[in-house]
């Protein structure tokens, strides 16, 4: 069985998951600063905006899975995984960019929390036993 809508968005995301590790490690080193943050900002934002992606992303993606392999048609499948990879971006930026609330994040989490809800929903109101 194949999943090429599935196999795309893990890629991208798994890009975007990759880029923000290296940010942090790349923070981590201007900082000094192996484990926790040390009080830098940037640190904390860095860790964070990666740390966010890798609690949600996997759940976007096996929702994602699943409706693929239940056979929801393409479009819907396209959707969901554009809406899911975009939000990830503009929470990333959002929170890399500063401390605070911003545009960014919110969209960001709107969008991921929306991608996530409407798959559920779908997953368990197309369940059959």
């Amino acid at each position: 069985m194949q999943l090429p809508v599935t196999a795309l968005y893990s890629g991208l995301n798994t890009l975007i998951m990759l880029s923000l590790a290296l940010q942090t490690v790349r923070a981590r080193l201007r900082a000094r600063v192996l484990i926790g943050d040390g009080g830098d900002a940037l640190l904390l934002r860095t860790a964070r905006a990666h740390a966010n992606n890798v609690e949600y992303v996997p759940f976007g993606l096996i929702i994602l899975g699943v409706l693929e392999i239940n056979g929801l048609g393409p479009g819907v499948l396209y959707g969901l995984g554009t809406l899911l990879t975009l939000s990830r971006l503009a929470h990333a930026h959002g929170l890399l960019k500063t401390d605070g609330t911003s545009i960014g994040r919110t969209i960001g989490t709107i969008g991921t929390w929306s991608m996530l809800f409407v798959g559920s929903c779908i997953a368990v109101w197309s369940w059959q036993p």
